[in-house]
C-alpha cells in the first residue's frame, strides 16, 4: 500500500487509554491515523485479548498486530540458562542501581524496548514496504494514549523520523477516568488495563485483581517469580515484589509501605495504555 510522506499512527496496548484515543478517532472527535500497531508480548492478561478482539471488530481503522516472541517463555529459557540473550526485565532485587534508600533497588528494563518500541518501530518500516537498514524517508506521527496524570512517562522519540504526540493530553486534557467514561458512553464497557501478567511495575491493587479474577493468569506469575529468583550470572536474588518477598506469600489486602508508581519510569509510554 502506497503511503503519503506524512504518516498516522496509533501505538496501540488495547488498554484503557489507548482504546479511548481509537475510539476518539473513529468518532471524528480526533484526525484519523493511518494504522494502528499492537506489540504483542504473549503474555497480556486474557482479558487484554478478549478486549483487543472485540475492538477489531468494531473498529475501522487497520490495526496491525506484531511480536517478537513470548516474553515469559523468553525470560524463563535464559533463567534456565538454556535461552538466548537476557531481555532484562526490572526485577526488584538488592545491590543493583540502588533507587529506593533501603538497601533495594531494580534491574535495568529492556523489554519494553525489546517487545515494544522495537516491534512497532519495524512494523511501521515492514508496513511502509522499507527494507531491513534502509533509510526511512517517511516522517512518522506516533499517537501515544497518555492521560493528565502520566505526564512524567512523556517521552520524545529517539528515532529522527518518528515524532511522538500525546493527543489525550494536549488535544482532550484527560485523565484516566474520562476515557474510561468515554468508553462506556460507547457502549463498549470498560477496558482493561495493558500490562504483562508478570510485570514488577504492577501495584497491589493489580495484583489483588490478578490473584482474585484470573488465578491461572496470577499461577503463572508466581511460578515466573521463583524460577526467575536465581538469574545467571547474578548475585542477587530477583522477585517481581518490590518488598522482595515470593507473590504467593503476601498479602495484596494489606498496604504496602514505600510503594511508589513505577509506571512513572516506563519508557515511551509502551506499557500499561
Amino acid at each position: 500500500m502506497n503511503y503519503a510522506n506524512n504518516v498516522r499512527v496509533l501505538s496501540f496496548g488495547a488498554g484503557t487509554q489507548s482504546s479511548a484515543l481509537l475510539a476518539l478517532i473513529e468518532n471524528g472527535e480526533l484526525p484519523p491515523v493511518d494504522f494502528a500497531v499492537f506489540a504483542d508480548t504473549q503474555c497480556e492478561p486474557d482479558e487484554v485479548y478478549a478486549w483487543l478482539e472485540k475492538i477489531k471488530t468494531w473498529a475501522k481503522t487497520k490495526i496491525i498486530i506484531a511480536t517478537k516472541g513470548n516474553l515469559l517463555m523468553d525470560a524463563l529459557e535464559c533463567a534456565s540458562g538454556k535461552g538466548k540473550r537476557f531481555s532484562s526485565i526490572p526485577f526488584h532485587t538488592k545491590n543493583i542501581e540502588e533507587l529506593y534508600g533501603n538497601g533495594k533497588g531494580k534491574m535495568k528494563r529492556q523489554c519494553t524496548f525489546d517487545y515494544k518500541i522495537a516491534v512497532v518501530q519495524k512494523s511501521i518500516r515492514d508496513e511502509l514496504g522499507y527494507k531491513p537498514r534502509q533509510h526511512v524517508k517517511h516522517k512518522i506521527e506516533m499517537l501515544i494514549a497518555m492521560s493528565r496524570e502520566e505526564t512524567g512517562r512523556m517521552r520524545d522519540s529517539r528515532i529522527k523520523w518518528i515524532k511522538n504526540v500525546y493527543p489525550l493530553i494536549y488535544e482532550k486534557g484527560w485523565y484516566r477516568q474520562q476515557a474510561i467514561d468515554y468508553m462506556k458512553m460507547q457502549g463498549l464497557g470498560e477496558p482493561p488495563r495493558s500490562s504483562c501478567l508478570m510485570c514488577p511495575f504492577h501495584g497491589d491493587e493489580e495484583w489483588k485483581r490478578l490473584k482474585e479474577n484470573e488465578p491461572h493468569n496470577f499461577e503463572k506469575a508466581v511460578q515466573f517469580d521463583k524460577a526467575c529468583r536465581k538469574l545467571p550470572r547474578l548475585n542477587s536474588e530477583t522477585y517481581l515484589h518490590k518488598s522482595l518477598k515470593p507473590l504467593d506469600e503476601i498479602d495484596f489486602t494489606e498496604p504496602q509501605k514505600d510503594i511508589i508508581d513505577l509506571f512513572q519510569n516506563e519508557c515511551q509510554g509502551m506499557c500499561g495504555v
